[in-house]
């Protein structure tokens, strides 16, 4: 895969360009049964972020400095150990990094 083909979106089904069943001699075929794939246009990419998105970027949480709970839950939740046991090998992922920020452990 090139490097401008693992950032490009199908036009069809917003699927990435890698996740199309490839063809000798032919273009990709799209997974939801919508043809063959295409590059989205900017007009596509806008109207797909607005439906994932529809409030716009949200923060994952919010903390503040003057609370020492806040300060302290933000420390070991973003610490190198604390995302290392999230997102590391066999960690919890976003769902327990979720619950670590909310609970305010890590």
């Amino acid at each position: 895969m090139s490097a401008p083909e693992a950032n490009v979106r199908c036009g069809n089904c917003m699927e990435p360009h890698h996740a199309h069943r490839r063809r000798m001699e032919a273009a990709p075929v799209c997974p939801n049964g919508k043809g063959a794939y295409r590059p989205a246009t900017e007009a596509e990419l806008d109207a797909g972020y607005r439906s994932a998105f529809p409030d716009g970027p949200q923060p994952v949480a919010t903390f503040r400095l003057d609370n020492r709970a806040d300060v302290e839950r933000v420390k070991a939740a973003l610490s190198p150990d604390a995302l290392n046991k999230f997102f590391g090998p066999g960690g919890f992922g976003m769902a327990g990094f979720m619950a670590a920020i909310e609970e305010g452990r890590s």
